[in-house]
């Protein structure tokens, strides 16, 4: 630290913890994302990461909090009827999510876009609202 960059007695010290911990973030992601798709129809399972993220997991939608549920609601895409029985599975299962004070999580395929289900009115309501 004392030496400039460009003495030839600087040494650079290399730590590792943060590369260890983004690869094993993306491991994580990655084995968690191969397990979604074994519960997918068959014709699934032989998708790559990430084409399955970008079919199913990067999807546009609501999230709203009501009767102590988290309603992750997703709008309508192609092949969505293939989530129908892992959503099911997963909304039967109840789980709550610890740092949302127990929330219990719900997920479900709207019947429309939320941009045409909701009047303009109230998402300006919802995009101004205090946080």
């Amino acid at each position: 630290p004392d030496k400039k960059l460009v003495d030839p007695d600087q040494e650079t010290v290399l730590d590792t913890k943060g590369i260890f911990l983004v690869t094993w973030l993306r491991m994580l992601a990655y084995n968690r994302v191969v397990e979604f798709l074994s519960h997918l129809p068959e014709r699934y399972h032989r998708l790559t990461v990430l084409t399955a993220a970008r079919k199913f997991l990067r999807r546009p939608g609501v999230l709203l909090i009501e009767n102590g549920r988290l309603i992750v609601r997703l709008d309508p895409f192609p092949q969505s009827s293939a989530l129908a029985d892992y959503l099911a599975w997963v909304n039967q299962r109840q789980f709550a999510v610890p740092w949302l004070s127990g929330l219990v999580l719900r997920i479900e395929i709207a019947p429309q876009p939320a941009a045409q289900a909701i009047p303009p009115a109230e998402w300006r309501k919802l995009l101004s609202a205090p946080t």
